[in-house]
């Protein structure tokens, strides 16, 4: 992803299993700037689960923190108690001015309005 305000390429990845109960689920990702500038702009990473029920889950993680060296943030977000069923994944960086598009990473998957596929969550 080339962020127009830094020329900054930015790749994410999960950084071990992604687990899921009812009502928490464990995130552990990845951030790597693959340049020398960050996100001067504060941009909303936004973790969506989209499935028997759909929810958008806002991360705490700030990407201005992501300089020159990969950082790796474990978010414990608490969706809703979630129908029991099969979720895809998903994950969108916003700008939260609402003036740029959603931002685009290094990565395949980038489906219509900026979500890219990581997996998916399974609710016994």
């Amino acid at each position: 992803m080339t962020d127009s305000t830094a020329n900054s390429t930015w790749v994410v990845a999960l950084a071990g299993r992604c687990w899921a109960w009812v009502s928490i689920i464990v995130l552990p990702m990845e951030w790597v700037n693959d340049n020398v500038a960050p996100t001067y702009l504060r941009w909303q990473v936004v973790f969506v689960l989209d499935g028997p029920a759909y929810i958008e889950l806002p991360a705490a993680f700030d990407l201005r923190s992501v300089i020159d060296a990969p950082v790796v943030d474990v978010e414990t977000l608490h969706p809703a108690q979630l129908p029991s069923g099969t979720y895809q994944a998903l994950l969108r960086v916003e700008d939260v001015q609402a003036i740029s598009p959603p931002m685009f990473l290094a990565m395949q998957g980038r489906a219509t309005g900026g979500n890219y596929l990581l997996g998916s969550i399974t609710v016994p």
